[in-house]
């Protein structure tokens, strides 16, 4: 009786083989390879961010806040805007959600930067997931103050389970308040004197507003 060994039979089966054969029988068994493949993907973030009025926002002289809704990641912000209502896309007087920078930052280092549109609305690239990242305003929109937050992103790779993840994202602006000191008098031209009239009421309102009685309370004296 003649045995063999295919040459790839690992070594530790030589004394099972050797314990075979003096028993006068045996018999080998090719091991079975299963393939497998493996392929590694890289899970991104992207930020859907909307620049909103923090004084419409949270209900500055009566106004009502809003409630926090899901954003869905589009590029269209008219239709972002038309679904969540109040105070999103709106301003206040002259005021502008438009033309503000802001800078996608690793810790701070700068990596991207971009522009609001006319809804104050931003859609950025998509990045590879990880610690550090943030968002912070570079440059502030017309009547509007620089917003010197950093808003940092939890966007490690275990907080999602799928390739591409959108991080939804509220920015809120103060706004540039302006005053004015107002004297009403009287004065017939014969004395040279200013005399101030007491007792006069005067209804401030923006240009903007075209009335005193459309515009907001934040547009109001």
């Amino acid at each position: 009786m003649l045995w063999s060994i295919a040459p790839e039979m690992p070594t530790s089966l030589f004394p099972l083989w050797r314990k075979a054969m003096r028993i006068g029988s045996f018999s080998l068994l090719r091991p079975t390879l299963t393939e497998r493949q493996f392929h590694n993907v890289l899970k991104k973030w992207r930020a859907d961010i909307f620049k909103v009025d923090a004084n419409l926002r949270w209900g500055d002289g009566g106004l009502e806040s809003v409630s926090v809704m899901s954003l869905k990641a589009t590029v269209n912000s008219d239709e972002i805007i038309e679904r969540l209502g109040f105070p999103y896309g709106e301003s206040q007087g002259d005021a502008s959600l438009a033309g503000a920078v802001y800078g996608v930052y690793r810790y701070d280092e700068l990596v991207d930067t971009y522009t609001t549109d006319k809804n104050g609305y931003i859609l950025t690239d998509y990045y590879v997931c990880g610690e550090g990242w943030n968002i912070r305003e570079i440059t502030p929109s017309e009547g509007y103050l620089l917003d010197e937050s950093v808003y940092w992103l939890d966007v490690e790779p275990g907080q999602y389970t799928v390739e591409k993840n959108t991080e939804e994202l509220d920015v809120y602006e103060e706004i540039i308040y302006g005053g004015f000191h107002l004297i009403k008098h009287k004065d017939n031209g014969d004395t040279q004197i200013e005399t101030e009239e007491l007792g006069a009421e005067f209804e401030v309102y923006l240009k903007f507003a075209g009335s005193y009685e459309n515009a907001k309370e934040t547009e109001r004296g």
